[in-house]
């Protein structure tokens, strides 16, 4: 059966490559320089339509749904079954494609430098905000706004892409002078609530060749005479976001591909998170200091606890079908910033941090059949890492912040 039928394609091949010979390349060498160029053109432009059609088609199908909502809510091909994983990467893809969209302050449209948010007119609230650092402060600032506005009379906001709070970026030149723009707003605001938030840069720098004690660690000596002017600014309470593992760049786009091959989730995870001891590691060591020395007066907003599998004790940053908690720019994506949602509310709340005891409580017990998931701080019956989405549950787990209501981004187009 196989002999035939490879004799068959042969033939044919042959008889197609003749009349195609006979006919449009007899036909195109006789025409002049300029139809010969256009049709170059054109057949250069098919062929890459040809090779590249999946990919033209996720790109229009993003655009056509980019800008529906703030935050933009799932398309609707990801129904209740979630049987193509095409269309889970096309939602990872949307959040990918929204990401400064997602940073940007609603009021303003901005999200670099000095801002200040738009609060509810009718709000009571009677405290000052300010949010500093990189842009995961500009992403959490939402958060923030949604969960601790009606505690507000004014929130500020102060952001330097790539700029730590406590030390200076050295790869960006300006976050030197940035560093002293945080503390100088510090100074002149006087806050009631600081929140500080970056992911680790320099503070994932390895100790000097010759310094083997953290007493004696430079970058930790500058970060804690930071923390001491950020401390002295401060009258209430100062939020720190603790240094949490950083993704992969190339690996992490490769999940819902792997997925779809039926690879573990557990090798998954170690794919697409970046080695803890690149960095990950020091930094984590060094916030424990930070928050050890700052005492009462901190509270942390911790994703490695967050997003931690309790079955492997290793971070997961995507659910049980593949979508992503964050971005490419390592900001959380709309399904990640509801699973984050509860552990602000309770900090704002006033409530101490939740003890180990307390976690294994707040985790949610796995259905029969379903492998455990993410340690998930999430108040109500919806537990979004193993969310399968329709119109009942939607408007609940995707609702738009109070501040960005009405908001349509093609305004500042």
């Amino acid at each position: 059966m196989f002999f035939p039928a490879l004799f068959l394609t042969l033939f044919l091949s042959i008889i197609l490559s003749i009349l195609i010979h006979e006919s449009f390349e007899k036909w195109s060498i006789r025409l002049d320089w300029k139809p010969l160029i256009l049709l170059i053109s054109l057949l250069a432009v098919l062929n890459f339509t040809i090779l590249n059609k999946n990919e033209i088609s996720k790109v229009l199908k993003i655009d056509l749904y980019s800008k529906t909502s703030f935050p933009p809510t799932f398309i609707p091909s990801l129904n209740k079954t979630f049987s193509s994983y095409e269309d889970v990467e096309l939602q990872n893809r949307e959040w990918n494609s929204l990401d400064k969209d997602f940073l940007r302050n609603p009021a303003t449209g901005e999200w670099i430098g000095l801002n200040y948010r738009q609060l509810p007119k009718n709000g009571t609230g009677k405290f000052k905000f300010l949010i500093l650092g990189s842009s995961t402060a500009a992403r959490l600032s939402h958060l923030i706004h949604d969960e601790c506005g009606f505690l507000a009379n004014q929130m500020v906001q102060l952001i330097f892409p790539a700029c730590e709070p406590f030390y200076p970026t050295t790869y960006l030149g300006g976050c030197t002078e940035n560093l002293h723009e945080f503390q100088k707003l510090v100074k002149t605001e006087k806050p009631d609530y600081l929140v500080i938030a970056s992911r680790f840069f320099d503070m994932g720098h390895p100790l000097p060749q010759n310094i083997t004690d953290m007493e004696y660690d430079p970058i930790l000596a500058i970060a804690k005479n930071e923390l001491q002017k950020y401390m002295r600014g401060v009258s209430r309470k100062i939020i720190i976001l603790h240094a949490f593992p950083r993704r992969t760049y190339m690996s992490f786009e490769r999940i819902v591909g792997w997925m779809a091959k039926k690879l573990a989730p557990e090798i998954i995870d170690k794919k697409v998170i970046e080695p803890l001891e690149n960095g990950y590691d020091i930094a984590r060591e060094r916030y424990e200091i930070l928050l050890k020395e700052c005492g009462l007066k901190c509270e942390i907003i911790d994703y490695h606890d967050i997003f931690l599998n309790p079955k492997t004790q290793f971070v997961r940053y995507f659910n049980d079908i593949g979508l992503h908690y964050f971005t490419t720019g390592h900001h959380l994506t709309p399904l990640a910033f509801e699973i984050v949602r509860p552990y602000v509310r309770r900090i704002y709340g006033s409530k101490p941090r939740p003890s180990a005891e307390d976690d294994s409580k707040l985790r949610p017990s796995a259905p029969e059949g379903v492998p455990e998931g993410p340690v998930n701080r999430f108040a109500g019956d919806i537990d979004p890492t193993r969310l399968v989405l329709d119109q009942s549950n939607l408007t609940a787990v995707m609702a738009p912040l109070p501040d960005d209501k009405g908001f349509d981004f093609t305004d500042l187009e």
